[in-house]
C-alpha cells in the first residue's frame, strides 16, 4: 500500500512539474540563471511538554525554475528528548535533504523530500545507559496550503524508520520562504 501512495504522489508531482515548466517555458523564452529566483526558508519548531522536549532548525535554500515549481536542498538539526520518570531517552538528529514542490491552483502545495539523518542517541533506563549512533534515510511527502511567503503542510515519511525524526504519524508544519 505504501508504495501505491508513493508512486501516485511522485506521479502527480512530476506530472505537475512538467505541465508548469512547459507553460513558463512558452511564456518567457529566456531560461538563463537569476539570481531573484532564489529562495531561502525553512523552518524552526519548538514543543515542551511534562514529559517530552523537542526543538529543530531547518533551513533551506532553493530556485523557482517556475512560478509553480521551486526545488532546492536544506539541512536539519533536531533534539528530542522523552522523559517518563523511568527512563529518558535523548537523540540528537543532523540531517540533509532535497526537495521538489509545486503550486497547483496558486494556493495548494505539494512537495516530495528525501531526507538523510545522522541520529546519536542515548537511553538512561534506572541507571542502565546505552547509548548508539545511525543513519537514518526518510522520505517525506506533503501536501498543504501557500500564502504568500508562509505555507502549512501535512506530512508524511513513507520510509518509517524506527529512529525517523518524524515518527510514525502524520505531522504538520509552518514554513517560510523569501
Amino acid at each position: 500500500m505504501k508504495k501505491v501512495i508513493f508512486t501516485t504522489i511522485l506521479l502527480l508531482t512530476f506530472c505537475g512539474n512538467i505541465f508548469a515548466q512547459s507553460v513558463t517555458m512558452q511564456a518567457n523564452k529566456s531560461s538563463r540563471f537569476s539570481a531573484q529566483r532564489i529562495t531561502y526558508g525553512g523552518t524552526f519548531g519548538g514543543s515542551f511538554t511534562t514529559n517530552t522536549s523537542a526543538i529543530t532548525i531547518a533551513p533551506q535554500v532553493g530556485y523557482n525554475f517556475t512560478d509553480q515549481f521551486n526545488a532546492g536542498v536544506g539541512i536539519r538539526y533536531s533534539y528530542l528528548n522523552f522523559n517518563n520518570g523511568a527512563s529518558n531517552e535523548k537523540n540528537h538528529y543532523a540531517g540533509f535533504n532535497i526537495y521538489g514542490r509545486t503550486k497547483i491552483l496558486q494556493f495548494l502545495l505539494l512537495q516530495v523530500q528525501p531526507e538523510i539523518n545522522h541520529v546519536w542517541w542515548t537511553v538512561d533506563n534506572l541507571g542502565d545507559k546505552t547509548s548508539g549512533t545511525e543513519f537514518v534515510p526518510s522520505l517525506i511527502v506533503g501536501a498543504g496550503f501557500w500564502h504568500q511567503n508562509v505555507y502549512a503542510m501535512f506530512y508524511y515519511d513513507l520510509v518509517q524508520n524506527q529512529r525517523s525524526p518524524y515518527g510514525n504519524t502524520i505531522g504538520y508544519s509552518v514554513g517560510f520562504s523569501f
